[in-house]
């Protein structure tokens, strides 16, 4: 089972202060002839070769994405540790939206073909569209008890596919089934390294029981 890539994006309703600092002083030194001032969008990147991250820091977003991830458990640590060093700097204030997204690979030992019978027996009805298919997708969405949600992708991948798909993936399988999962949450809340620790462990485990459920419903008979 391998994982190339985990994605975790926050966007915040409002820059952090430190980006902002340009408005503040307008408004500071002259605040009735600068009124409406447009944001100023800054962005600044970063690639941490050792640790396969990159790190994009927006006014009012920051995204992490791990590559090539070995061990999911460290992969979630490692953008808990550098979220929180990030938001430790600027100060957020409220998440508009939270996710953690995971592009996994679970190498199967089927052919392609039984294995796209298998999503085919699976997921849909019997009939001349669905049988004539060469390859499929499967897409559904999820509404979680905690107020956050899943859109969840999965389908039968081969060797070719995944190298057109992620170039730099280390030793990908023969044949898989690939799930693109994002768990996310849309509701303004009070930022704080709690906060996002308890999420990313709600993600996780939401994410790992649907690539469970796909596994356990593709490898009966």
């Amino acid at each position: 089972m391998k994982t190339p890539i985990i994605i975790n994006e926050i966007r915040f309703s409002k820059p952090a202060k430190k980006f902002d600092f340009k408005k503040e002083l307008l408004k500071s030194i002259a605040p009735k002839k600068f009124k409406n001032i447009p944001p100023v969008i800054e962005s600044t990147q970063i690639s941490l070769k050792d640790e396969n991250a990159k790190i994009v820091v927006e006014n009012s977003r920051v995204a992490i994405s791990m590559h090539n991830v070995e061990n999911i458990s460290d992969s979630l640590g490692t953008i808990y540790k550098f979220q929180k060093k990030i938001n430790d700097f600027l100060e957020w204030e409220d998440v508009s939206r939270i996710g953690l997204r995971f592009n996994y690979v679970k190498q199967v030992n089927l052919s392609f073909v039984s294995l796209l019978g298998k999503f085919k027996k699976y997921f849909y009805s019997q009939n001349s569209l669905i049988d004539g298919t060469s390859d499929l997708a499967v897409v559904l969405d999820f509404k979680v008890e905690n107020g956050s949600e899943i859109h969840y992708k999965a389908g039968p991948m081969d060797r070719n596919q995944l190298k057109k798909l992620f170039p730099n993936f280390r030793k990908p399988p023969s044949r898989c089934i690939f799930f693109d999962i994002d768990f996310f949450k849309r509701k303004e809340t009070k930022f704080s390294n709690k906060f996002l620790k308890d999420f990313l462990t709600d993600a996780n485990n939401g994410i790992v029981e649907k690539i469970q459920q796909t596994s356990d419903i593709t490898s009966n008979n």
